[in-house]
């Protein structure tokens, strides 16, 4: 297997972090965050954790030039790191950028879990943009990733972006401005057991891991996809627990998501998946004749392969002439 530590991996939508490889250690993640906020131009959301390494990432994603507004509310709770330096920080980056940036306060009051992760984040050109929530804090300023940790990063379809807007709303009318006033939180730490309960405690995760399906047969992570494999087990996706859809209708759905693809001369026909280019972009004629011989030079840029585009097209071809799967099916085609 080709050797991986230490690669950047990017964060991408849509997408699940933390990645195979990452939970691995092949690789690593430079700064999810900005590449998931690159080119936003509105940002709202909701923080929890903050501390001065996630300061330097809101540092970061407030100067890009694309940003017209970002509003967060900073979730605040006992124990929390989220203290007085933290919070002059973020006043003096609401200072700084007045109508720009702003920053407000909301405070846990049931119970002691800790609140909720989440950010919209909407292009300038239109639409509703995509929603990055999970249990990861801070910002996404950490270096290292648990099994235990998912963060979504989704496209927002239109009934989720209005259900998000009023969340919103209700969120504005119960917090409070950050100001000198408010940014004077006490700086409260957890309390720490005692040495017995520590014990006990790594005793528990050491069970857990003995009993632990990867630790049995060892796990492989393929450094290229992130997939998965179990010595002498079956993942979720082998056992075929779940039904899992056609990889090539995966693979177009997924490069729809990441962008608006038109269809130039029919409403009724699918997006095109290649568009020609002109030979003269590459510094080619077109079209050359001598005497009664003529030759022609073609280009085109595709989103997939030739491999994939030839699958694809079969599979057109297929679907033409035996008709398309029933709705609400999984269509299981070999394609190798």
């Amino acid at each position: 297997m080709t050797e991986f530590a230490g690669t950047k991996l990017p964060a991408d939508i849509p997408g699940v972090l933390p990645d195979n490889r990452v939970i691995s250690g092949q690789c690593v993640y430079a700064e999810p965050l900005a590449e998931l906020t690159r080119d936003a131009a509105f940002i709202l959301g909701v923080v929890t954790g903050l501390d001065p390494g996630g300061v330097s990432v809101l540092l970061r994603i407030s100067a890009q030039p694309e940003l017209q507004h970002l509003l967060l509310f900073v979730a605040l709770y006992g124990g929390s790191r989220t203290w007085d330096d933290v919070l002059s920080e973020l006043l003096e980056l609401q200072r700084s950028a007045p109508g720009r940036v702003r920053i407000r306060l909301l405070a846990r009051r049931v119970e002691a879990d800790r609140p909720a992760n989440l950010l919209w984040v909407q292009p300038g050109s239109g639409g509703h943009g995509h929603l990055i929530s999970g249990n990861v804090g801070n910002l996404l300023a950490t270096e290292s990733w648990d099994q235990t940790d998912a963060v979504l990063a989704l496209p927002l379809e239109p009934a989720a972006a209005e259900a998000l807007r009023k969340w919103f709303d209700s969120a504005y009318a119960q917090s409070s401005p950050l100001n000198i006033e408010t940014a004077a939180a006490p700086r409260l730490r957890p309390p720490k057991g005692d040495a017995e309960g520590e014990r006990m405690w790594s005793d528990y995760l050491d069970l857990l891991q003995a009993r632990a399906l990867g630790k049995s047969g060892g796990v492989s992570v393929d450094a290229e996809t992130g997939e998965l494999k179990v010595a002498g087990e079956q993942t979720l996706t082998e056992a075929k627990i779940f039904p899992r859809p056609d990889p090539l209708l995966l693979a177009v759905q997924i490069a729809l998501a990441k962008g608006n693809v038109v269809a130039i001369d029919q409403s009724s026909r699918a997006p095109p998946l290649s568009a020609p280019v002109k030979p003269e972009f590459f510094g080619e004629r077109g079209e050359t004749r001598s005497g009664a011989a003529r030759r022609r030079q073609r280009f085109s840029v595709s989103l997939f392969d030739e491999d994939t585009a030839r699958r694809l097209g079969n599979q057109r071809c297929e679907i033409a002439l035996n008709g398309a799967p029933a709705i609400g099916g999984t269509q299981n085609i070999d394609l190798s």
